[in-house]
């Protein structure tokens, strides 16, 4: 259904093409005999110029660069700026023709930028479909998209199909790229639907030729065969022979597919003579490697030696044809496929060595090829960065001259604010000191009072010492046990009653360290000892395990002996019922290190960071069963840097902890 319905529509079109292409020859040939005259003004000359170069935008391209350059320079010479954007956009639309894309970027940008100034909106469509066109030449394919999509909803409304057929077939020729076939095909279809025969005629065959090639994808060879033709018919009329060789070309594709090696050999031998006839170079290279491809594929299906011979000569014949064309030229990508195809042949003919040196040209080029490709990819940025910095530069322009009038005003709030800014900061300063002061002045204060608290304990705890030692002297057995316990409560309240007087002085940073050589081994014992009744009331036990061989370190042994004491109490405290305290010491690089582990309730991640701070305790289930202050640990750490060591806390909730003292030996 669909090709019958298309059959009709383009028969019709390219009945009306055959005399619009009449039409507009005469037209031409009008507007040369006009330019000859030299009786135009300037003015009316860069309109001919523009119509002219429009005229020979397909049938002779560097013609029609020629007139739209000349159209460029009599506008600026005469500063129409209308004009001007005009020849600037035609240029753009020539060089994207071209695929010269930087060239075409940097006309098609200047016309919108000049359209832009005079608020020229569909002229600015205009240019947007061609820098559509352009970034898809140059891979960027999303910003081609996003173009695309805004100037169609632009032309939906003004109803400009002609300029809306190009921006549907730049998303269809995207979507192709990207191998979304049925997408691109649907885009297609619609640029189709909506031209008209005053339109492009090569638009229109274009077309039809990117349809023809999708239908090849999808292995619809009839569809495709069906598009070339209608394209090769519509050609014809336009005499566009350089586009026409190339479809004959394409179209021998579907042929070869189909395994019609005859109509492929006729319809390349039609563009050959088409290439011939106007040394049309490019054209000619594409037809003849194809040709060689043919010949080829006609030797490998053949029986007869000398038949075979005679195909695999010709297509050498057409290949070295080839190599004269691409001579001093920059097709990379044809002349790799021409290598291997010479490759191919001689390998055919028995020719190992030429065979091998053509193989050894193919990979040279396709490694160059990828190096030029990646130098190509590095300009293209390179590009982008300058063209970038331009664009900012010339914001940074207009930027400096909002700046210059927004001067004085920024000056005199600047002034403004740098003055309530200083009263501001006076006043916070004052009020800051006043405050510091104050805040020493109240912890001067507390530990005055710290210090006399503890001082006036001191004595009657000395008293009551003295009086359970007169007491035990003449005591029994039952009032023994009872003395001994006050005794045991009277001494770790003046070991608490010490602490808090020691970190007082280290506050006050007057705390007075005797170093002395000391075995620490037999203080580890000493400590572990003392401390052997408490851990028992628990069901617990005290493991040594001193295997350091340098422990002879120097220390303040009061000092000292409270840390490890403080150590072990709290591995005792925190610590339920059959547990055990490990003490160990080891010599580790010229260290001795002191490990205090034990199997208890273990401190929280979260609390580790803290454990040392004064005043700070650990959240516990019985927290207020367990006596302290919060200063253990603080007095801890301040007595090991006070000995220049280190002590380091590991811990997991119900698995224990590791306190880790570092001493230099």
């Amino acid at each position: 259904m669909y090709i019958c319905f298309m059959k009709k529509i383009i028969f019709y079109v390219i009945i009306l093409l055959f005399v619009s292409n009449l039409q507009a020859q005469k037209k031409t040939d009008s507007l040369l005999f006009e330019l000859n005259t030299n009786k135009l003004k300037d003015s009316n000359k860069v309109n001919l110029f523009l119509q002219l170069s429009y005229n020979f935008r397909f049938t002779k391209q560097d013609t029609a660069i020629f007139f739209a350059e000349k159209a460029v320079l009599l506008s600026q010479k005469l500063n129409f700026d209308n004009v001007k954007a005009q020849s600037f956009y035609t240029l753009g639309m020539l060089y994207t023709y071209k695929r010269e894309n930087e060239k075409a970027f940097d006309f098609l940008t200047t016309a919108k930028e000049l359209f832009e100034e005079q608020n020229m909106e569909y002229e600015i469509l205009k240019c947007q479909t061609y820098l559509g066109m352009v970034f898809i030449n140059m891979g960027e394919y999303e910003k081609s998209l996003q173009l695309s999509q805004i100037t169609i909803n632009k032309y939906e409304k003004n109803i400009d199909k002609e300029m809306l057929s190009r921006n549907y077939n730049n998303i269809g020729r995207v979507h192709q790229i990207r191998k979304n076939f049925d997408l691109s095909l649907q885009y297609f279809k619609k640029a189709l639907t909506v031209l008209t025969p005053s339109d492009d005629k090569k638009s229109i065959a274009i077309l039809l030729t990117n349809m023809a090639n999708i239908y090849i994808m999808l292995n619809m060879l009839d569809s495709a065969k069906f598009n070339y033709q209608k394209a090769i018919e519509i050609t014809k009329t336009i005499n566009h022979n350089a586009y026409l060789s190339f479809l004959y070309t394409s179209m021998s594709v579907v042929y070869l597919l189909e395994n019609e090696n005859n109509e492929a050999l006729k319809i390349l031998n039609k563009s050959l003579d088409i290439c011939n006839k106007n040394n049309f170079l490019p054209e000619k290279t594409i037809c003849l490697l194809k040709l060689s491809y043919l010949y080829l594929k006609l030797s490998d299906s053949s029986f007869n030696e000398i038949e075979r011979k005679k195909y695999i000569d010709t297509a050498i014949t057409y290949l070295n044809e080839t190599l004269i064309i691409l001579k001093n030229k920059e097709d990379t990508e044809r002349l790799l496929e021409c290598y291997n195809y010479l490759s191919a042949a001689h390998s055919r003919l028995n020719q190992y060595k030429h065979s091998y040196d053509y193989l050894l040209k193919y990979n040279s080029l396709k490694d160059s090829l990828f190096n030029i490709k990646r130098e190509n990819i590095i300009q293209d940025l390179e590009a982008k960065y300058q063209h970038e910095i331009q664009g900012k530069e010339l914001k940074n322009k207009e930027l400096i001259i909002q700046q210059q009038l927004l001067k004085n005003k920024k000056e005199k709030f600047q002034r403004n604010v740098f003055i309530v800014g200083f009263f501001c900061i006076l006043i916070g300063f004052i009020v800051f000191v006043k405050i510091y002061f104050k805040q020493k002045k109240l912890s001067e204060m507390k530990i005055d009072f710290v210090n006399n608290m503890t001082h006036e304990f001191k004595t009657p705890l000395s008293n009551i010492n003295l009086a359970v030692s007169i007491l035990a002297s003449n005591a029994n057995t039952e009032e023994q046990e009872f003395l001994s316990i006050i005794k045991e409560e009277q001494n770790r309240l003046k070991k608490g009653i010490d602490i808090v007087l020691s970190t007082s002085l280290l506050d006050k940073n007057e705390l007075v360290v005797n170093f002395e050589k000391t075995d620490i081994h037999q203080i580890l014992k000493d400590v572990a000892h003392n401390n052997e009744l408490y851990a028992n009331k628990k069901n617990g036990k005290i493991v040594l395990n001193l295997s350091a061989k340098n422990f002879i370190i120097s220390i303040d042994e009061y000092h000292f002996i409270n840390v490890i004491n403080n150590l072990i109490e709290n591995a005792i405290k925190y610590s339920n019922n059959k547990f055990a305290i490990n003490i160990s010491t080891v010599n580790e690089n010229s260290s001795l290190l002191i490990k205090i582990s034990d199997t208890g309730i273990g401190i929280a991640k979260k609390d580790l960071k803290y454990i040392f701070d004064k005043f700070y305790r650990v959240s516990t289930k019985n927290r207020y069963e367990s006596n302290g202050f919060g200063i253990g640990l603080y007095y801890v750490k301040k007595i090991i840097e006070a000995h220049n060591a280190k002590i380091n806390v590991t811990s997991k909730l119900n698995e224990g902890s590791v306190f880790t003292l570092n001493f230099k030996s």
